[in-house]
């Protein structure tokens, strides 16, 4: 009888745990924010701090992923006011509404895709492209929309972590982001590699609601290029306050968050790259980011 007992008990307690993680999870998720904005969902970034750069040393990222990612260096603390987020990169749909034309690579049947890509990113669009749209944008809902800066994107990307990916140290090309899986860094697993978009959304969110952080489409950002985070020795000249860092003589701007055609090393939270103003390819969009109104 007390074997008994002491299953029935062992039992009901496991119930419960599983319960209660289980109530956790959806409690976390019932909290994210959203509303929608002339048709574009937007998700409630809180206000926070973070620790902006490389979440390792550069020994270590170069052990794993044979990369020199001193463009991410100093690490520097940056204090972001709340926002909002596109849930999702800017669509071939949302894209069309706006500008009345798209030229997406991958779209309604072409190069390997399906008939309807409506809700696929939107790629083939430059910086100078994206800021006509947000101007028209703006002006049809009468909101303050904008790329994100690159330390607000950051920061929601890793949405409280500090590892390579939101994910950990590993990101599944099978079930988390949408890119080559055959290079995945030292010590992860290989995945599949799709070879093109797919829709907004076909992988999980991060723990704030965000999807495609990793992977898809690279995303422009609203910063000029800066070959590193400081001017002089370690002192940083980066702004702290989630602004955009506008000023300096590149004529070039940031992307960030890696692609379907990227390895992993490509869609890490730090990684940083750059393109031309009139620069565009099949594996670079974008998302909105507006201030609170």
């Amino acid at each position: 009888m007390i074997a008994g007992r002491k299953y029935i008990f062992y039992t009901i307690t496991v119930v419960f745990l599983i319960a209660a993680v289980f109530s956790i999870a959806v409690g976390a998720k019932s909290k994210i924010k959203t509303r929608i904005i002339g048709g574009i969902e937007f998700v409630s970034i809180p206000g926070g701090c973070f620790e902006m750069g490389s979440e390792h040393s550069q020994e270590a990222v170069k052990e794993k992923f044979d990369y020199d990612n001193s463009d991410e260096f100093p690490v520097h603390r940056v204090c972001v006011k709340p926002f909002w987020m596109g849930k999702f990169e800017v669509t071939q749909a949302q894209w069309q509404a706006v500008m009345g034309r798209n030229r997406s690579h991958f779209q309604n049947g072409q190069n390997g895709v399906p008939s309807d890509t409506s809700r696929h990113p939107v790629e083939m669009v430059s910086w100078d492209e994206v800021q006509v749209f947000v101007k028209k944008f703006n002006g049809a809902t009468g909101q303050e929309c904008h790329l994100p800066g690159e330390s607000q994107w950051e920061y929601a990307a890793r949405a409280g972590t500090k590892s390579y990916f939101h994910t950990g140290d590993c990101i599944s090309s099978d079930t988390q982001a949408n890119y080559d899986g055959n290079y995945p860094g030292k010590g992860c697993p290989k995945g599949k590699y799709e070879g093109k978009t797919v829709a907004v959304g076909s992988y999980s969110a991060n723990s704030w609601g965000l999807h495609d952080m990793h992977g898809n489409v690279r995303e422009w950002v609203q910063d000029r290029w800066h070959i590193n985070y400081a001017s002089t020795g370690s002192a940083t000249s980066a702004p702290v306050d989630g602004s955009a860092w506008e000023s300096g003589e590149s004529a070039s701007r940031l992307v960030r968050g890696g692609s379907w055609g990227n390895n992993a090393l490509g869609l890490r939270s730090a990684i940083r790259s750059y393109s031309g103003l009139d620069y565009s390819i099949s594996d670079l969009g974008f998302r909105l980011a507006c201030s609170p109104k």
